[in-house]
């Protein structure tokens, strides 16, 4: 009868190590944000990634794009599944008024939320503007 209760507590063991190392493999979410309170996840780890169905181009003034060298200017942003972009954050910027003017068009930015087990959440995307301070002609034939 011992050997059977060591036996019965060996196997009670095992089974609650390998639970646990199952549930630490899980990507668990990022907690919710100040802006949006949907649970934020990476790429990888949504069922469906969100969709961008508009991006608009920020509204440079002439002057500022003609002090500025081109580049990219680079956010961090949440697309939170409540369908807004939140905590836009610069990764990388040109100037302060391009960087501005890059952040206001990203909030704007219209999407389907990312997906997991059915439901609305959020992830995190790189949103990247491009700015040559010399438009190129267009070429008419």
């Amino acid at each position: 009868m011992g050997i059977t209760k060591l036996k019965f507590s060996a196997f009670i063991v095992m089974t609650m190590l390998s639970a646990s190392l199952v549930t630490a493999q899980q990507p668990v979410p990022k907690t919710e944000s100040p802006e949006c309170s949907f649970a934020i996840y990476s790429g990888k780890q949504v069922d469906q990634k969100v969709r961008i169905l508009a991006k608009p181009d920020p509204h440079y003034d002439k002057h500022e794009l003609q002090k500025s060298a081109p580049g990219a200017i680079v956010l961090r942003a949440v697309f939170c599944g409540s369908g807004e972009v939140t905590d836009i954050k610069l990764q990388r910027g040109l100037s302060g008024k391009l960087d501005e003017k890059a952040v206001e068009a990203a909030s704007k930015i219209r999407f389907i939320p990312a997906e997991k087990d059915g439901q609305k959440v959020s992830q995190v995307l790189i949103v990247e503007y491009y700015v040559n301070s010399h438009p190129i002609p267009n070429k008419r034939p």
